[in-house]
């Protein structure tokens, strides 16, 4: 059997996987936060980048192309999807209450971050930065 390169990464994922679960959980059930609540879900919104920066970094330092490969298409899946998914909210907005709540669970279990923070933008961006980063060829 093959020894793995970074045993690290199965932790980072757990870390990752359990952050998704967090910001998907309270960017549903808290709808609409205010104050320090906002702050918190921001905060932890923002946190969930985390992970995948530091597999990226590990990975480029190990020379991991298989782990910045997954991470690139991770990057470029989610943005397109939350894109094509935002449309779709769009075209829906007039649609009938069952259709609504149905895009709004899909959206918030595939966009869980921008859900969270209630900014699309910032985790929007800290996507495209990681893409951008996998993308960059290393020196």
């Amino acid at each position: 059997m093959k020894a793995e390169k970074n045993p690290g990464r199965k932790a980072l994922c757990l870390i990752w996987a359990v952050l998704y679960g967090l910001t998907a959980l309270l960017g549903l059930w808290i709808p609409r936060p205010d104050g320090l609540t906002q702050g918190l879900m921001t905060a932890l919104s923002l946190l969930f980048f985390l992970p995948p920066w530091r597999m990226l970094v590990l990975a480029r330092r190990e020379g991991d192309a298989r782990t910045v490969g997954v991470l690139r298409w991770l990057s470029l899946l989610a943005l397109v999807l939350t894109t094509g998914l935002l449309c779709i909210v769009i075209l829906t907005a007039n649609a009938a209450e069952p259709v609504q709540l149905t895009v709004h669970v899909l959206t918030g279990l595939l966009t869980a971050p921008m859900l969270c923070s209630g900014f699309y933008a910032l985790p929007l961006f800290c996507w495209a930065a990681l893409l951008m980063a996998a993308l960059r060829k290393k020196k």
